[in-house]
């Protein structure tokens, strides 16, 4: 008798479970809704739902979630038939609801009533224009978020008379949208606000009136972001400038705030800076890309005492005798994109200054012809970075080499110079022979018609970077520089080497193979992109000895295949990473890249791959990650003989692949994130992602529109639902990760119906649910889950009270008895996870499709 009652306990324990199990993240029944209830934090994302069916989903989540009072992140994105967010809709999860996001509401007209939302503090309302007003009335004082993105909301105003009160927000962001007023002193309704972001409007002011306090605060504001507002199209001249003056009058900045206000074209005149001051407690200021009209600069950043990035490129910035007076904290300037041609020289700037910290200038494009003289000299001598691009000096070190070198004689501590664009034909490593801690060179995009070794000659023994691309998108032979074949052979020993776009063909390998033996051994990054190189066997080249190297990109070159034996000389040994992306490869062989044993990344991307060979990658005994999207491929081989556990990352999108085997990818044993989006494949095998680590944030996005929501396929709903978005951030499913919101929301993949609609694969899957319940013998309403359990125990509680009577009754057959009993329990659990074949309506007719351990709906 006791082994019976053990028995039934265990049974009746395994059903309790099972139920258990089965609703800790329910199945939302439209099929159009997901949740993840693994997080102290659940997740629920709703698109292209109506009403009706996202209110019956969240009364399903309420009804079903356990434990209960688990706070709720909402989504509800790309849903036409949404009109109104109200109280009703969110009525099942409002009590819990911690953050909601509206997104591609196209008909949505007003903000949502969530003032009875007692614990909601993220409040984004992105993407729905037809929502003009904004009531703060009918959001709760709970809130430390708002964001508004793209809506037609063109006024910040109170909506009612009396202001509405956010003690908790700290955070507020209008961007992307028409900017037509802010009233004065709105954002004291948020007393405890420190970052304020107005981002990307258009700005049609549509009064002649600007309130002189409509960025004031409470308190000092951390982080305050004007940018990127265009006033240039609809707004006069005077309000322009007034709403500059605005700024600059009612903002209150923290010390060691950022404050940016840039690229919104304000018309910078002298009386909008009479409270300039105001913004003296900053750590960063940003003036970038407005317009200085008129202003005088001597003395305007004198009161700035913790100002250490001071920005004011491209806005007309006039520099005068004392303009950067004070400032003893300053390490980065930057003054591009100005006509400094004159003033740079005639006028002492630097007179007064404390900047002996600077560590950092950008003076690119500002029409200079000689470096600054004066006080500048003596500021600078901690100077580390310097950025002379697209300028027009002439340095006399380049064309008579034979005198001193004294350009750079006073800027000794530079360890970053960029000298691209700067119109020069020939270079003379004599220049910066005084920058003896010089790390990094750029010589870009200059017009060098041959390269020597007076390049690197006097260069600095420990340059690490050097930079020496050429920008001519035309070039051909007639143009490209000549390289001399002793050129590099004064290469000191650096770290990386850029050489991309010269059009220097396969004798490029020659060229570097006569560096120092010294130089190669150290060398770990080398650059040979755009350069019409044709043949990549290094068997037939001179070139070794670099066994450092760690990177070698040759992308879009002419490279038709890859030689048998490149690899083969045991100087690779430490490569990492192979880029030969965007060339004209068609085939590879097994026997390719031979000698690549710690190769980590192998990019094969946009080249002519028709096929691979089965098992071509055998040689790459540590490849993480292969990048074979954009190709010809219409087969997807077994990319190694044996099962692989080092591949993390595969990309073969935008491949014509009809149709990949689960073997191939089961045998890939460590993969966490696979790519296959935008190629033909219909049809998915069950379990082709069953290797896949699913706890480890993997990703696989689906091909889009191609896959069929016919009875095969259907597995991959319950394959969503079964991993219940347990990695929602990094998300599951990614239909179309170019697209702008697949990074978030685009977590189930779609099928392909017969009239080629597209529907979410767990919508077919709830479809055929309701069918089958439909069609069920029993009442439409049959017995719930919870129902059938109880039915169960019953059962079971019975077969106990037979069985006990057996045994009093006939004590000589206890095993009989107990075996009897445990085959009745198996029956009636067979009840509950028995096989169940249910019948799915196809325009081709009806399906038969078998679900195993399928729990009763």
């Amino acid at each position: 008798m006791i082994r019976i009652v053990i028995l039934i306990s265990a049974l009746c324990a395994t059903l309790s479970q099972s139920h258990s199990d089965s609703i800790k993240c329910p199945i939302l029944p439209s099929g159009r809704c997901w949740v993840d209830c693994n997080k102290e934090i659940h997740e629920l994302i709703c698109e292209n739902g109506h009403w009706d069916s996202i209110h019956r989903d969240l009364r399903h989540y309420a009804d079903n979630i356990e434990p209960k009072g688990s706070k709720v992140e909402f989504v509800i994105w790309n849903s036409d038939e949404i009109t109104n967010v109200d109280h009703n809709l969110l009525a099942p999860i409002l009590p819990v609801l911690q953050s909601i996001v509206l997104q591609d509401l196209i008909n949505l007209r007003f903000i949502p009533m969530l003032r009875d939302a007692p614990v909601l503090e993220e409040f984004e309302l992105s993407h729905c224009e037809q929502v003009t007003e904004l009531d703060l009335s009918h959001l709760p004082p709970t809130l430390t978020r708002l964001k508004l993105s793209y809506t037609g909301i063109t006024r910040l105003e109170y909506v009612t008379g009396t202001p509405f009160t956010f003690p908790h927000l700290t955070m507020f962001t209008y961007e992307q949208s028409r900017l037509h007023t802010i009233r004065g002193g709105f954002f004291k309704s948020f007393p405890a606000l420190g970052q304020l972001f107005i981002l990307d409007n258009s700005v049609v002011w549509d009064s002649s009136v600007v309130d002189w306090d409509i960025f004031a605060t409470v308190q000092p504001l951390w982080y305050f972001a004007m940018s990127n507002n265009n006033l240039l199209g609809g707004t006069p001249d005077n309000v322009n400038t007034l709403l500059f003056k605005s700024i600059l009058d009612s903002l209150n900045p923290s010390p060691s705030s950022t404050v940016t206000i840039n690229n919104n074209g304000f018309r910078m005149e002298q009386f909008a800076f009479a409270n300039f001051s105001r913004l003296s407690p900053a750590a960063t200021l940003s003036l970038r890309d407005n317009h200085f009209i008129n202003v005088d600069t001597a003395g305007l950043f004198a009161d700035f005492t913790n100002l250490y990035t001071l920005d004011i490129g491209q806005s007309d910035f006039v520099v005068r005798a004392n303009t950067f007076q004070g400032l003893p904290k300053l390490d980065t300037l930057k003054l591009d994109n100005n006509y400094l041609a004159n003033t740079f020289l005639d006028n002492d700037m630097w007179s007064g200054s404390e900047s002996f910290a600077l560590r950092s200038i950008e003076l690119e494009h500002s029409s200079l012809e000689e470096m600054p003289v004066g006080q500048f000299r003596d500021i600078l001598r901690n100077l580390q970075r310097m950025t002379l691009t697209g300028n027009n000096i002439r340095f006399p070190e380049i064309n008579f080499p034979s005198n001193p070198a004294t350009t750079f004689l006073p800027y000794k501590n530079l360890t970053y110079l960029n000298l691209d664009s700067m119109g020069l034909t020939t270079f003379n490593s004599r220049l910066v022979e005084p920058l003896t801690k010089l790390k990094e060179l750029h010589l870009s995009c200059n017009a060098f018609t041959e390269i020597t070794k007076d390049f690197f000659t006097y260069i600095a023994s420990d340059l690490e970077q050097l930079t020496l691309d050429f920008c001519h998108d035309d070039l051909i032979d007639l143009h490209a520089p000549g390289v001399h074949e002793n050129a590099f052979t004064t290469l000191p020993r650096i770290r990386q080497l850029r050489l991309n776009g010269g059009f220097f063909r396969d004798s490029i390998f020659n060229r570097l193979d006569r560096m120092p033996l010294a130089s190669k051994a150290v060398l770990q990054r080398l650059s040979l992109d755009r350069n019409a190189i044709r043949v990549f066997d290094l068997s037939l080249y001179p070139f070794n000895g670099f066994t450092a190297l760690q990177s070698l990109s040759l992308k879009q070159n002419k490279i038709q295949s890859i030689g048998l034996t490149e690899f083969t000389h045991g100087t690779w040994g430490n490569l990492i990473n192979l880029d030969l992306s965007e060339n004209l490869l068609s085939v590879l062989q097994v026997s390719n890249f031979k000698g690549l044993d710690n190769l980590r990344t192998l990019n094969l991307a946009g080249n002519k791959l028709i096929r691979l060979r089965p098992g071509c990658f055998d040689n790459l005994k540590q490849l993480n990650t292969l990048m074979l999207h954009d190709n010809q491929l219409d087969h997807l081989p077994r990319l190694f003989s044996e099962t692989n556990t080092k591949l993390e990352i595969l990309m073969v999108e935008r491949n014509p692949i009809r149709n990949v085997s689960k073997d191939h990818i089961t045998a890939l044993a460590g993969l966490k994130k696979l790519y296959f989006h935008d190629t033909k494949v219909e049809t998915l095998e069950e379990g082709i992602f069953s290797a896949m680590n699913e706890t480890d944030g993997h990703v696989i996005s689906f091909p889009l529109d191609t896959l069929t929501c016919s009875a095969s396929n259907l597995w991959i709903s319950d394959y969503v639902n079964r991993l219940e978005f347990l990695h929602f951030v990094t998300p599951i499913f990614e239909a179309h990760p170019e697209h702008q919101h697949a990074f978030r929301l685009s977590h189930v993949p779609k099928c392909k119906q017969d009239d080629g609609s597209l529907e979410f694969i767990t919508e077919t899957h709830a479809r055929m649910i309701s069918h089958q319940t439909t069609n069920q013998t029993p009442p439409a309403d049959g017995p719930s889950e919870g129902t059938v359990a109880g039915i169960v125990i019953g059962v079971l509680l019975a077969v106990a009270l037979v069985g006990g009577i057996a045994f009093i009754v006939l004590t000589k057959r206890t095993d009989n008895v107990l075996n009897s009993l445990t085959s009745v329990g198996s029956r009636i659990k067979s009840t509950v996870t028995t096989q169940k074949t249910t019948t799915i309506f196809d325009r081709g007719g009806f399906e038969n499709r078998n679900f195993e351990n399928t729990t009763v709906a």
